[in-house]
């Protein structure tokens, strides 16, 4: 047992009074703040807008520990995820390129535990964490083996992220892959590489028009006209997912059913985008040259979720109504997400259609609007 664990429990012998320890704690509490606003370094150096943070880095950290195998310390894995880069509230983030001496960075990062002990003499918790940083920077257990291999599997992961959404020149993280000597995360590095080698396997770009808007507003119909006037492949999410459910043999079945029913906007992104790039490909096998989606994107993390698997350069189309926003059958969170929408994407890629007259002005508008894209591709 870990002795933050052993003396947790245990009445507290302290020679500062209570509120004295509580303000120690609340001086500690904003020290870490300061690895929230710690951007990494070392995908500063790579020009990568508003990279994330340590603690971001940190956080994915600890979840990787929940898999890890049966004859590890679980949760003393978990602690030292969340641990192992609080000194750099003093040291700061380095990266080999940066060549700075390793035990001189050492030092730094001790005195970040050395500062947490000093102000928090009589708590089990500085000790504790000090034990563990020094644990995982000695490398000797297999604990500190798996997450130093852990460490660096999470920055391949988030190079895979960026690299999606149109960052290039950081291959170099992909070398770290064949470096990793523990078991299970050489095996995560292989299954990363070859989803890695499938999303780069050249596919021509294909025009891809997306078919959203507020609630109120009836998508499917004005869907399958433009799917059936420029002979496209017609995909909605909500179809796909009730062939899933009725299926018997597929093994996610139950699991399509529960997303069907409490509705897209709830579903994993990186599940939905899965399920429609299947069905593209296949489209694209059976002849489809141009792909019109019902009722996606629902918002923003879904549009960058389709684009890091898919492609970018995607038409959105806007469905409003001026008068079901006046008569409140829309409410103001679905407008301000469309809102934020429409500011994250070219305005070239997106188009409002406003639905409140004849039918023959509506389907113009969209005609209109998705051959000028379809030209704009040269298809």
């Amino acid at each position: 047992m870990d002795e933050y664990s052993h003396q947790k429990g245990a009445p507290a012998t302290v020679s500062t009074s209570e509120e004295a320890m509580d303000t120690a704690i609340m001086k500690l509490l904003h020290e870490v703040e300061n690895l929230k606003l710690l951007r990494r370094s070392g995908w500063l150096i790579k020009n990568i807008p508003n990279p994330e943070s340590v603690a971001e880095h940190s956080f994915r950290l600890a979840i990787m520990t929940f898999f890890t195998p049966a004859h590890l310390d679980q949760k003393r894995l978990r602690d030292m995820a969340i641990v192992h880069d609080l000194g750099e509230i003093i040291a700061g983030d380095y990266t080999p390129h940066d060549k700075f001496p390793k035990e001189k960075k050492h030092e730094q990062e001790k005195l970040f535990f050395q500062y947490a002990t000093n102000i928090l003499p009589n708590h089990p918790a500085p000790r504790y964490w000090m034990e563990l940083w020094q644990e995982y920077e000695d490398r000797k257990t297999p604990e500190a083996l798996w997450l130093y291999d852990a460490d660096k599997m999470e920055s391949v992961i988030q190079s895979r992220e960026y690299d999606g959404r149109g960052h290039t020149n950081l291959d170099e993280f992909l070398g770290l892959i064949p470096k990793f000597t523990t078991p299970q995360i050489a095996a995560w590095g292989k299954a990363l590489h070859k989803e890695i080698q499938q999303v780069r396997i050249h596919r021509e770009h294909i025009p891809i028009i997306f078919v959203t808007g507020l609630p109120s507003i009836d998508k499917t119909t004005h869907s399958k006209f433009l799917s059936k006037e420029f002979d496209t492949l017609y995909l909605s999410l909500s179809d796909i997912l009730e062939q899933k459910s009725a299926d018997p043999a597929d093994p996610h079945a139950d699991f399509a059913a529960l997303y069907l029913q409490k509705g897209l906007d709830t579903s994993p992104i990186g599940y939905m985008t899965d399920l429609l790039k299947e069905n593209i490909d296949e489209g694209i096998k059976q002849g489809k040259c141009c792909v019109v989606i019902d009722g996606f994107p629902r918002n923003v993390k879904q549009l960058r979720g389709f684009e890091e698997k898919v492609q970018q350069g995607n038409l959105i189309l806007l469905l409003t109504s001026r008068e079901a926003t006046r008569q409140g059958k829309s409410s103001d969170y679905a407008i301000r997400i469309f809102g934020d929408l429409e500011s994250q994407q070219a305005e070239k890629l997106f188009k409002k259609i406003d639905c409140d007259g004849s039918k023959d002005d509506v389907n113009a508008s969209l005609k209109e609007a998705v051959k000028a894209f379809i030209d704009q591709t040269g298809r």
